[in-house]
């Protein structure tokens, strides 16, 4: 089987584009990584005030579905302090309304 000049030239291109396409997406997926990366960091470090949480399973080879559970896990238990701050919150302007309430009440009584 002859191959012609065209069928050559098709050939070649289509070998220098998989490697370009394969170029282009190597510096892609690395940004990527390095940005998942980045913010697993972001995630799992404390806020301010808030101690860290020691994690002696956490390994180096640890996998990305592990720390993913992980980071769940952190988030569900600072949805729960923050559903706590805000009951709290609640109830000591529950409190303070009470207190007004009953100052005003004293007030009241006095100046009859």
């Amino acid at each position: 089987m002859v191959k012609r000049a065209d069928d050559v030239s098709i050939q070649e291109n289509e070998t220098q584009s998989s490697r370009n396409s394969s170029r282009q997406t190597s510096p892609r997926i690395t940004r990527e990584q390095e940005r998942f990366q980045g913010l697993l960091r972001e995630l799992s470090t404390p806020a301010k005030g808030e101690q860290a949480e020691v994690d002696d399973n956490d390994d180096v080879g640890t996998s990305v579905f592990q720390s993913l559970a992980k980071l769940y896990q952190k988030a569900i238990r600072a949805g729960l302090r923050v559903a706590k701050a805000n009951q709290e919150e609640i109830l000591c302007w529950h409190r303070y309304a009470e207190g007004c309430e009953k100052r005003v009440n004293d007030i009241r009584a006095n100046n009859v």
